[in-house]
């Protein structure tokens, strides 16, 4: 005779118990980790919206910068800087959001984008800007850029002497 107590491994009933905790054990986790993935996701792009919003605004003023002080206009009326570099070149920046030939940096409001327009290439140097919002403060000749990013509720603001304005 064989003895029944003797026997060893699991039952039926034991097996579906353990099975059901390591699922519910994996599924918990998966879900863990999935919302720590998409909520470092989503921070990431916030970061890298941030930054090329803020990159936008240097750029603007780095070229602002290598050009000649005493030659820089503003048109209010076509939202564009003019002016000439230290070697004689004639150099628009146009934030207006259309696109002109002539502009050597200038602002594609239908694409979201900030572009560069050397050698007629229109290289696009940063996407997702809303907006960029050029106005003409009544004291001392200066003018105020603000650009704004369209994935993150941000913007950044400057404000830089321009010798002439033209309303």
């Amino acid at each position: 005779m064989l003895n029944v107590s003797n026997r060893s491994g699991f039952t039926l009933l034991e097996l579906i118990v353990s099975v059901g905790i390591t699922l519910l054990i994996i599924v918990i986790l998966t879900s863990y980790l999935s919302f720590i993935f998409k909520n470092g996701y989503g921070k990431f792009d916030e970061i890298v919206h941030t930054r090329n919003t803020r990159f936008v605004l240097n750029y603007i003023e780095k070229r602002l910068r290598e050009m000649d002080q005493k030659t820089l206009i503003y048109h209010s009326d076509l939202e564009a800087i003019e002016g000439f570099t230290n070697e004689g070149y004639r150099r628009w920046i146009d934030l207006s959001g259309y696109r002109r030939n002539s502009a050597f940096i200038y602002f594609h409001e239908p694409t979201n984008q900030l572009r560069v327009n050397q050698n007629n290439e229109n290289n696009v140097l940063v996407t997702f800007i809303d907006q960029v919002e050029v106005s003409a403060l009544d004291t001392a000749n200066l003018i105020e850029i603000e650009v704004f990013s369209s994935e993150v509720d941000y913007s950044v603001k400057s404000r830089f002497y321009i010798n002439t304005i033209y309303r």
